[in-house]
């Protein structure tokens, strides 16, 4: 369900790199994750190293 998630999430926001998921809650019927995602090109990401690192490391 996780990686449903992460590829809707992705197919969506195509300019955007996967930094992580987790789940959140689960009822009867859906399951909610949180999908954290970054703008590589933002000006502020090209500025911090370590969120750069982040996300020119993940694979998505």
């Amino acid at each position: 369900m996780k990686q449903v998630a992460e590829r809707r999430v992705l197919e969506k926001y195509r300019n955007m790199k996967l930094l992580g998921s987790y789940f959140l809650y689960k009822d009867g019927m859906h399951y909610w994750f949180e999908v954290i995602l970054a703008d590589p090109s933002h000006k502020r990401i090209a500025k911090d190293k370590e969120i750069r690192k982040r996300v020119l490391s993940s694979v998505a």
